[in-house]
């Protein structure tokens, strides 16, 4: 059972999400690729690229990819001149591929786009690959020598194409108007905003908590009163407990029944 301090850290941490301090979380800049060059016109990869998959093995993890880099670990569904971690500028994406913009009010002077194949979803951030799920899981075999075992695979992977492109570029390659839709550049709140929310937040889940033992306590007093007073069966105090009868007070004993002479006056 959670305790009461790991319960109030807890609705801090959630209330704390509602608040900018998470939904502020931006994607980081992607400064380890290196420019390759310009790519002016529209790459269009070969049809096998979008039915051939293939089995990766990455540090003894199978995977299934599909697209450039593949199949048969060439670069045949590349555009020319495509190399891990370098990107194209100004550039537009292959044919059919998924332009997903790569959005940060910290860079903001030049668009950057992953170019995932079709029926691919985009990538999370710079660094991700691109993603298709599978409507039926396939089994992949770890390579091994001494037994056979395998992994479900759902999900196939493609190395998105990165290009990028400034405004004024749009006199070289075709540049779609919404991919300079970046989000408004944030303010991010300061050191004493923040210890303020922090504050605030716990002294209200301390008060809660202070209010809800206090409120226990107290029914249970009530119960114990209740169970000291013994039950009547109803309002009026002389009333007899159930199953018992109490003698009549002496000063109120009823009166003899008459005789028989005194009934009849004879």
């Amino acid at each position: 059972m959670f305790s009461q301090t790991t319960a109030a850290a807890i609705i801090v941490s959630w209330l704390l999400c509602a608040t900018p301090l998470c939904t502020a979380r931006e994607p980081p800049l992607d400064t380890y690729r290196k420019l390759r060059g310009p790519l002016t016109t529209t790459f269009t990869p070969p049809s096998s690229c979008a039915a051939e998959v293939r089995t990766t093995d990455i540090g003894g993890w199978p995977d299934l990819q599909q697209g450039c880099e593949g199949p048969g670990g060439g670069n045949d569904c590349c555009p020319p001149d495509w190399a891990r971690g370098r990107y194209f500028s100004p550039g537009v994406c292959p044919f059919g591929h998924l332009a997903c913009t790569l959005s940060s009010s910290a860079q903001r002077v030049e668009t950057t786009i992953n170019c995932c194949p079709p029926s691919f979803d985009c990538a999370d951030d710079a660094g991700s690959l691109c993603k298709r799920y599978l409507n039926t899981p396939i089994a992949l075999p770890f390579p091994s020598n001494e037994a056979t075992t395998t992994r479900t695979a759902r999900i196939v992977y493609a190395t998105p194409i990165q290009i990028r492109f400034q405004k004024t570029d749009s006199s070289v390659v075709p540049i779609p108007t919404e991919s300079f839709k970046l989000p408004h550049a944030r303010k991010p709140l300061s050191k004493g905003a923040k210890t303020g929310i922090a504050i605030g937040v716990i002294a209200a889940v301390s008060i809660g908590i202070v209010a809800a033992v206090h409120w226990k306590t107290s029914a249970k007093k009530r119960n114990a009163s209740a169970a000291a007073i013994p039950f009547h069966g109803g309002s009026d105090d002389s009333a007899p407990l159930q199953g018992h009868m109490y003698p009549r007070p002496q000063d109120e004993q009823a009166p003899a029944p008459p005789t028989y002479h005194d009934a009849t006056r004879k």
